[in-house]
């Protein structure tokens, strides 16, 4: 190794044309031109020149990578390539090993992807074991995982990544996108994730914790990395989980906050030059601040944001937790929402705008936001009956008797009523303390996945 400041000598005879403090970096003699080259240096002519390496570097590289079936081993600059038959891959594919440190991880050519959320304790739930994917699914090299810091102090800055010990629902929905690739015979990108959660007891204080920094710090590491693996970097998604914890604010101070977090992520992954996120709204809860995340929906300002699809679709435990298949059907439907995204696509939930009486007060015309044309479900599973999932408040009585399409509008619905509507005071609820039928035509052949309409709250007769 050299070290320190070169001085330039070349005077007389002394054999030294340029030294430094540890030794003579050029010299000469009466054969010529003497040269000190690092073994990085030595190591690169090798391979330039199609020269064997180096046994003994070949060997230490063996050695790093340890007891497992590889083979083709060959040393790249700063990083150890080699095939292998690894744990949770069912056949031999490349992976390398940076000889700065880190774990072995998966030899791509894809982007280094990040997928990111932040939120409240419930995010960071998770199960011991790696995910699917185990070379592809990764996190800076930290040691802490998967599950972030949790608002004890700042996580560590590094370029290097390791595999992941604990599957949280940002590893599931990696292995998800992994699997549709691989289906696809598309390149496999290599994606780290992270989720930061705090102890913030409302949104404003989410906007300034702990939290938001380590996720900042999250997409410097994810570009440092890429950097380092000589590929691209790209936040595909940063998920908001956070919604039930807070208990104090009204819908227009949490609504800011979340839209001040979204700010925040948004200029910090500008600064580093890389794509605009697309951030992914959970609600933490089928009737957690419908009229919040319905706004942020319909009115995203200068973000990309969308709700992958609403809550009511997912079942929970007795303590408001997601069942295991829960878990595996959103990190589908958020792994589908991404593929669409990178590939330039939009996805929209289905988003009820105005509800208008017409036939004198004895219906409703109710008008949707929506990619395709609206359906009602006769078969939807989440406890609906003729109404399709909406209710009537401040009505005086009158119920929603029948629920169908509006011939002149693919976007609309026509909700027939028990009686005649009176009053400025009317709300409607759609799918508010229930599930909900309504949905539009899209459907994932593969999975049988549908996209369902957001819960609403409207003032009957009044725009959005």
């Amino acid at each position: 190794m050299i070290v320190g400041r070169a001085e330039q000598v070349f005077r007389g005879d002394s054999g030294v044309i340029l030294k430094v403090p540890n030794g003579v970096l050029i010299g000469y003699d009466e054969t010529g031109v003497s040269l000190r080259l690092s073994d990085d240096t030595v190591e690169q002519l090798r391979q330039r020149l199609g020269l064997a390496p180096d046994p003994e570097a070949l060997a230490e590289a063996a050695y790093r990578i340890g007891d497992v079936d590889a083979w083709h081993l060959r040393l790249d600059a700063d990083w150890i390539r080699f095939e292998a038959r690894l744990l949770g891959y069912d056949h031999p594919r490349g992976f390398c090993l940076s000889r700065l440190g880190g774990s072995i991880i998966a030899d791509s050519t894809a982007p280094v992807l990040g997928i990111f959320s932040i939120g409240g304790a419930r995010r960071a739930d998770h199960e011991e074991g790696a995910p699917e994917f185990p070379a592809h699914v990764l996190s800076a090299f930290d040691d802490i995982g998967a599950v972030g810091m949790a608002g004890v102090e700042p996580a560590p800055q590094t370029p290097l990544l390791e595999q992941q010990r604990q599957q949280t629902q940002d590893t599931r929905v990696a292995s998800a996108l992994l699997s549709r690739f691989q289906t696809a015979q598309r390149s496999l990108p290599l994606i780290c994730t992270r989720a930061e959660t705090d102890t913030s007891i409302c949104a404003s204080d989410l906007a300034s914790g702990m939290a938001l920094q380590n996720i900042k710090l999250a997409i410097h590491n994810l570009k440092a990395a890429a950097d380092l693996c000589n590929r691209p970097a790209r936040v595909a998604a940063v998920t908001l989980d956070y919604g039930a914890e807070d208990s104090l604010s009204d819908d227009a101070t949490f609504i800011a906050a979340m839209r001040a977090i979204m700010a925040e992520i948004k200029e910090a992954i500008g600064e580093m030059g890389l794509h605009e996120p697309l951030f992914l709204l959970r609600t933490d809860g089928p009737d957690t601040r419908v009229k919040a995340f319905w706004e942020m929906s319909v009115f995203p300002c200068d973000f990309k944001v969308t709700m992958p699809n609403p809550d009511y679709c997912l079942e929970r435990d007795a303590f408001g937790r997601l069942t295991v298949e829960s878990r595996a059907i959103a990190a589908l439907t958020d792994a589908i929402v991404l593929e669409t995204h990178l590939a330039g696509e939009p996805w929209v939930c289905p988003m009820f705008l105005l509800a208008e009486p017409v036939a004198e007060g004895r219906m409703l015309r109710v008008t949707a936001q929506s990619l395709t044309g609206l359906q009602i479900d006769d078969a939807a599973p989440f406890e609906t009956g003729a109404n399709a999932g909406f209710t009537l408040q401040g009505a005086g009585g009158i119920v929603i008797s029948r629920v169908e399409t509006d011939p002149d509008d693919p976007n609309g619905l026509l909700l027939h009523l028990s009686g005649t509507l009176q009053g400025d005071s009317v709300e409607l609820h759609y799918a508010v303390g229930h599930g909900g039928a309504v949905r539009d035509t899209w459907e994932d052949q593969a999975t049988g996945l549908k996209r369902w309409a957001l819960p609403a709250i409207l003032k009957v007769g009044a725009p959005c």
